[in-house]
C-alpha cells in the first residue's frame, strides 16, 4: 500500500471515530466520503497481499524441487565408484571344513587362479559404502578391472553401514512366506542324539516338552536379533516331518530305524511358534546323502529308496555307494525328482518360507579309478557325447551339469508353487572344491545366471588370520563377492561359531581362533561395511546357545560376549 494511500486511511478511521462520538451530529458527507476511502483502501491491501502470497508459495516449491534432484544426482554419483581393487593373489579361495573335517584344500590349480567370471561394469567395484556427511570417495574403479576392491582399514572412520538399521528387518513379502532383505540366520543341526530337540531317549518328545522348547529357541533367537533359523529336515534320505516321499527319521521318531511313525507333526509346530515371533523357516535339506548300509535295508518299499534298494537293476545305478554309505545319483531324471517332489510336499503342506541346500552334492574319492566306477553305467548312457569315459575331467563337467539341472529344476518348482518362496544353497567356501574339484557345483553358473538360486551363502569358515591367503575370511569374502554377478542372487556369508571356543586349539594353519576371542564380532563388522552382503549365518545354534535353557554356550562364552550384542544393530 502507498504512503498517501495509508494516510487517507488512518484520516478516515479517525473523522469516522471523530462522527461517533459527536453521535451523528455533523456533516454526513464526510462520513460517506471517509467510507468508500477505506472500503478502496481495504481492497487494494487485499490483492497486494494475495500477490506477494502466490509468488512466495511458487518461489519456494520451485527451489525445493530443484535443490533435491541436485542432491539426489550428488549423492549417486559419488557413490558409484568407491573401492581399491582387489590384488590379483586374491582371486582364489580356500576349501570350506565342515565340522568333522579338519583339512584344508591346497592351493588353487595354476589355471583356475581367476576365481570369477569379471563383474558387470556396474557391479565392477566391492566398497565399503561412504557415510551420508562424507564426501569423500575412495579411488574410482578401472572400467576394464573386474577384481574385487579391499576393505577400508579398520581406523577408517569414513566407513559407515552399507545397510542402514532400519532396514535390518524389512520384510521381503507380506501375506505370503516371511523373508527378510537382510537375513540373520543360524543354522538349527539336530540330527543328533546328545542335544535332541526332537527326541526324548529313544522316543519321540512329548508335544508340550516340544512346544517349550521351540518356544524357548524362538525367545533366544528374537531378544538378541535373529530373523531367521535354517532347520535341518532332511539330513540322510529321510524326513524329520511325516511324509509320503520320504521315510521317517530315527532322530525324530521313536526307535532307532526308519520305520517309526509322528504322533505329532513337528515341523508344524515349529513354524507356527517360529512365525508368531517373526522368525522365519527355511527347510534345510540335504539333497544326495542316504543311510548306511544296515540303515538303508530297513527302508520301506513304500519309499522309492527302499524300492531302488530292492532292485538290482537301481541298486548301484541309481543309488551308489562310497565306503560304507549310499548316495543318490543325480544323473538320472527319476532320481532328480524324487529331491524335487520333496522339496515341493514341504512347500506344499506347511507354511515354510523357503527351501535350502548345504554343501553335499558329489562326493571325493581319492583313486581315479574308483571315482570313475562310481558312477560309470550313468555315464555310459546319459554321458558319452562330453566325451572320453576315461578322463575324470570330462566326467566332472557332465556332474556338474547334473548337479545344476538339478538346481535349476528346484528353483523353478519352488518358485511355480510360490514366487515368494525362497531357494538357495550354502556351498563350501572353497571355490575351486565346488567349481573344479570334488563337489561338482557350478556356482558361477548359479551365481551368474538367475533361475537356479535366490541366494548363495558359502561356509566362509576361517578366521582372518589363516596360513593361507586365499583362506583368510576377508579375503574369501572378496571372492565370493566377485563370483555374485547375478543381480537376483543375494550373498549371504556362513560363519563358524562352532570354532569360536574359549579353549580353541592353537592351530598353526588357523591359529585366530586362539589368539583372540573376537574372531565373530570381527566378521561381523567387516561383512556389515560391505554393500553387496546380504546377510549372515552362524553354524550352528548349539553353538552359541544351550538348546535346553535360556544361556548360552558356556564353552563359547568369550567370544559370544563379544559379538552377541552386534546382532541387532546388523
Amino acid at each position: 500500500m502507498s504512503t498517501k494511500r495509508l494516510i487517507a486511511f488512518l484520516l478516515a478511521a479517525v473523522m469516522l471515530l471523530s462522527f461517533a462520538a459527536c453521535g451523528g451530529e455533523g456533516d454526513s458527507s464526510v462520513a460517506d466520503s471517509s467510507a468508500e476511502e477505506v472500503s478502496s483502501a481495504s481492497g487494494e491491501l487485499s490483492e497486494e497481499s494475495g500477490e506477494d502470497s502466490s509468488s512466495a508459495e511458487g518461489g519456494d516449491s520451485s527451489q525445493a524441487e530443484s535443490s533435491d534432484g541436485a542432491s539426489e544426482g550428488a549423492s549417486s554419483e559419488e557413490d558409484s565408484s568407491v573401492a581399491e581393487s582387489q590384488p590379483e593373489e586374491d582371486s582364489s579361495v580356500a576349501e570350506s571344513q565342515p565340522e568333522e573335517d579338519s583339512s584344508v584344500a591346497e592351493s588353487q590349480p595354476e589355471e583356475d587362479s581367476s576365481v570369477a567370471e569379471s563383474q558387470p561394469e556396474e557391479d565392477s567395484s566391492i566398497a565399503e559404502s561412504q557415510p551420508e556427511e562424507d564426501s569423500s570417495v575412495a579411488e574410482s574403479q578401472p572400467e576394464e578391472d573386474s577384481s574385487v576392491a579391499e576393505s577400508q582399514p579398520e581406523e577408517d572412520s569414513s566407513v559407515a553401514e552399507s545397510q542402514p538399521e532400519e532396514d535390518s528387518s524389512t520384510v521381503i513379502v507380506g501375506d505370503g512366506p516371511l523373508n527378510y532383505d537382510n537375513m540373520k540366520g543360524i543354522w538349527l543341526y539336530q540330527y543328533t542324539t546328545s542335544t535332541s530337540l526332537f527326541k526324548n531317549g529313544s522316543s519321540q518328545r512329548s508335544e508340550s516338552s516340544y512346544r517349550e522348547l521351540v518356544q524357548r529357541i524362538i525367545n533366544n533367537l528374537t531378544r538378541d536379533g535373529f530373523n531367521t533359523v535354517f532347520l535341518q529336515m532332511r539330513p540322510y534320505g529321510d524326513a524329520l516331518y511325516p511324509s509320503e516321499i520320504y521315510p521317517p527319521s530315527p532322530f525324530a521318531t521313536s526307535g532307532s530305524r526308519h520305520n517309526g511313525t509322528f504322533s505329532y507333526d513337528p515341523l508344524e509346530v515349529f513354524i507356527e511358534i517360529a512365525h508368531k515371533g517373526g522368525i522365519s523357516v527355511q527347510a534345510w535339506l540335504n539333497p544326495m546323502r542316504l543311510m548306511t548300509d544296515s540303515e538303508i535295508a530297513h527302508v520301506s518299499t513304500d519309499f522309492k529308496i527302499g524300492q531302488w534298494y530292492n532292485d538290482s537293476s537301481k541298486k548301484g545305478t541309481y543309488i551308489v555307494k562310497s565306503g560304507n554309505r549310499w548316495y543318490l545319483n543325480p544323473a538320472y531324471p527319476e532320481t532328480r525328482q524324487l529331491v524335487i517332489d520333496g522339496a515341493v510336499e514341504i512347500c506344499k503342506n506347511y507354511d515354510i518360507d523357503g527351501i535350502h541346500f548345504d554343501d553335499y552334492f558329489y562326493i571325493s574319492i581319492e583313486d581315479k579309478a574308483t571315482d570313475l566306477a562310481f558312477d560309470q553305467a550313468a555315464f555310459n548312457q546319459y554321458g558319452s557325447s562330453y566325451g572320453s569315459a576315461s578322463d575324470l575331467n570330462v566326467r566332472k563337467e557332465w556332474r556338474r551339469n547334473n548337479v545344476s539341472t538339478l538346481v535349476k529344476d528346484i528353483w523353478t518348482a519352488v518358485h511355480d508353487y510360490d514366487k515368494d518362496l525362497l531357494f538357495g544353497i550354502s556351498p563350501a567356501g572353497n571355490i575351486d572344491n565346488n567349481q573344479t574339484g570334488y563337489l561338482c557345483a557350478d556356482i558361477k553358473l548359479w551365481c551368474s545366471t538367475p533361475g537356479y538360486i535366490d541366494y548363495i551363502a558359502p561356509q566362509v569358515y576361517w578366521s582372518m588370520d589363516y596360513s593361507w591367503d586365499p583362506a583368510k575370511f576377508d579375503v574369501c569374502v572378496r571372492s565370493w563377492i566377485r563370483l555374485c554377478t547375478s543381480d537376483s542372487v543375494k550373498l549371504v556369508i556362513g560363519m563358524a561359531t562352532y570354532k569360536a571356543l574359549n579353549n580353541a586349539s592353537n592351530d598353526s594353519k588357523d591359529p585366530g581362533w586362539y589368539v583372540r576371542k573376537t574372531n565373530i564380532a570381527d566378521q561381523l563388522d567387516y561383512i556389515q561395511r560391505l554393500k553387496q552382503v546380504s546377510g549372515f549365518i552362524f553354524f550352528k545354534y548349539e553353538s552359541t546357545y544351550n538348546i535346553f535353557s535360556d544361556g548360552y554356550n558356556s564353552g563359547c562364552s568369550e567370544e559370544i560376549g563379544n559379538y552377541i550384542g552386534l546382532i541387532k544393530e546388523w
